[in-house]
């Protein structure tokens, strides 16, 4: 009884962090208002559960201003981006690229939904989405 006890307290104590481990991207961006960047990729993180790009933007006075992209798990683009037509190397740093995606609710970050690279090239990632719900 008393080991019931400890576990319920724990899992109670524990909950919110598993819970906040996978989150909705509705959380952190507003999927009804999409933004289009256009820049110089200046890093990348090829991670899981998601991966992020940042991409320098020069802004309307001509100051440059650092936007931080995100996009889904790095073991999703290596499986499912060849099909769309992309990989990783096409977001070489320093290479320019234009990227649409949801507007985060905070600073300058979206959730890309597509990129168009400097060789004419465009995906959506959208597309390798319904390709992800096909294959499972």
């Amino acid at each position: 009884m008393r080991l019931i006890a400890i576990l319920t307290i724990l899992f109670t104590l524990c909950a919110p962090a598993i819970l906040q481990a996978h989150h909705s991207v509705m959380r952190g961006y507003d999927t009804q208002s999409e933004v289009r960047i256009e820049g110089t990729i200046h890093a990348t993180e090829w991670r899981n559960p998601h991966s992020r790009i940042v991409v320098l933007v020069k802004d309307h006075s001509g100051k440059t201003v650092r936007w931080t992209v995100e996009t889904n798990a790095a073991e999703t683009i290596d499986r499912l981006g060849p099909a769309a037509g992309f990989s990783r190397a096409d977001f070489a740093i320093g290479k320019p690229v234009t990227i649409g995606g949801w507007k985060g609710r905070q600073g300058n970050r979206l959730f890309l939904t597509w990129a168009q690279f400097d060789d004419g090239h465009k995906v959506s990632w959208r597309s390798v989405q319904a390709s992800k719900r096909d294959t499972q």
